[in-house]
C-alpha cells in the first residue's frame, strides 16, 4: 500500500504533483480491501490492543456496520460519523459501546495519515448528551482485597508458583500495573537503597518514571531470584519474559483457593493497593507519585468508603 509517483512527464506545479499522488492513491484504493488493510492497520499494535481490536471489528462485521469485502474506495464514500452514531445504538454495555466506536474512528485516523488528503476520518461528538466518549462510572469497578484477603491469597500463591507470588508482591507494594512489573529489568533495582525504578509508558508517546521503595525481605527474595542474571528480573523456565496470561492464570487460581469472594486479577492488586493507601489517609498526591496515575481523580474514583459516610451523619 506504499504510496509511490511512478515514473513519467516532467511535473510542471505543485498542484499537478498533488493531482498525480491523488490519483495514483485512488486507483490503489480500489485494488485494497478493507480487510487487508485492516490486518495491515492491526499489526501496527501493541499486542494486546490488537487482539481487542481485531475481535471488536469481527463484532461490527458481524451487525454489518462494516463490510471487510468491499475496497478501500469504497469504504473511503461511507459517512463515517455515521457509523460512530450507529455503533453508540448497538444493544450492549456503553463501555463496549464506547470500545468499538474508539477502534472505528482510530481505524479511520490510520487510513486518512495513510491516504493523505483522501480519506476523511470519523470524528467523536463532544456535544451535551450525544457525546461519544464520557466517564461511565464514577468509582473504579474493580473490587480490592482487604489485607487480611491479601495475606491469604498471598500464601496461596505461594504454594502455586513462588515466582508469581513474588510478581504479585512487588505490584501490590508499588501500586504498580503488573507489565510493568513484568518488564521490570535487572539495571532499574538499586541494592544499597532498595530502590526500583519504574517506567511507565502511556498513549500519545509520553513515558514517566516512579521510584519504589521496597522492604528488606522483597529485596532479598529479588536478589534470590536474579542472583547474577541481567535483562528481564522475571523469566519462564525456558529464559523468555513472563507473559501477562501466566500470571491471570495462576491469580485466579490462587484467589479461588484463598476464597476471595470475587475473582482476583491482576488489576486487582493495584486496586488494593491503591484503596488501601487512601484508607490509611494518604494524599492523592502522595499516591500519585506511587502508582503513576496522571490525576488525583483517577485516584478518587478507587474510594471504595460508602456514600452515606459523610459529615451529615
Amino acid at each position: 500500500m506504499t504510496l509511490e509517483l511512478t515514473k513519467g512527464n516532467d511535473i510542471e506545479s505543485l498542484e499537478q504533483a498533488k493531482s498525480l499522488r491523488d490519483a495514483i492513491a485512488w486507483r490503489r484504493m480500489k485494488s485494497v480491501t478493507l480487510e487487508s488493510a485492516a490486518t495491515e492497520w492491526l499489526l501496527t499494535l501493541g499486542s494486546r490492543t490488537r487482539l481487542n481490536y481485531k475481535s471488536g471489528l469481527n463484532k461490527l462485521a458481524e451487525v454489518n456496520l462494516i463490510d471487510p469485502l468491499i475496497s478501500l474506495q469504497s469504504f473511503s464514500l461511507v459517512n463515517h460519523d455515521a457509523v460512530v452514531d450507529k455503533i453508540k445504538q448497538l444493544p450492549m454495555k456503553e463501555t463496549s459501546r464506547q470500545a468499538r466506536a474508539a477502534l472505528y474512528i482510530s481505524f479511520t485516523r490510520y487510513l486518512s495519515r495513510r491516504f493523505k488528503g483522501m480519506f476523511i476520518k470519523a470524528m467523536p461528538s463532544r456535544e451535551g448528551n450525544e457525546k461519544t466518549f464520557y466517564r461511565v462510572h464514577e468509582k473504579v469497578v474493580t473490587e480490592a482485597m482487604n489485607q487480611s484477603q491479601w495475606s491469604t491469597f498471598f500464601a496461596e500463591l505461594e504454594k502455586i508458583n513462588p515466582r508469581d507470588a513474588l510478581i504479585g508482591k512487588v505490584a501490590i507494594q508499588g501500586g504498580k500495573r503488573i507489565r510493568e512489573v513484568l518488564s521490570l529489568r535487572a539495571d532499574q533495582i538499586d541494592w544499597k537503597t532498595r530502590e526500583i525504578t519504574f517506567t511507565q509508558s502511556k498513549t500519545k508517546g509520553l513515558s514517566k518514571q516512579t521510584v519504589i521503595t521496597y522492604s528488606e525481605s522483597i529485596m532479598q527474595e529479588l536478589r534470590d531470584l536474579i542472583g547474577d542474571r541481567e535483562g528481564y528480573v522475571f523469566i519462564s523456565s525456558r529464559g523468555t519474559p513472563v507473559i501477562l496470561n501466566q500470571v491471570a492464570n495462576t491469580f485466579g487460581r490462587a484467589g479461588r483457593q484463598a476464597d476471595i469472594p470475587f475473582r482476583v486479577t491482576p488489576h486487582v492488586l493495584r486496586a488494593s493497593a491503591v484503596t488501601f493507601l487512601k484508607q490509611q489517609g494518604f494524599s492523592d498526591g502522595g499516591i500519585m507519585k506511587i502508582t503513576g496515575h496522571a490525576s488525583g481523580e483517577m485516584i478518587r474514583a478507587y474510594d471504595k468508603t460508602d456514600r452515606a459516610d459523610n459529615p451529615s451523619k
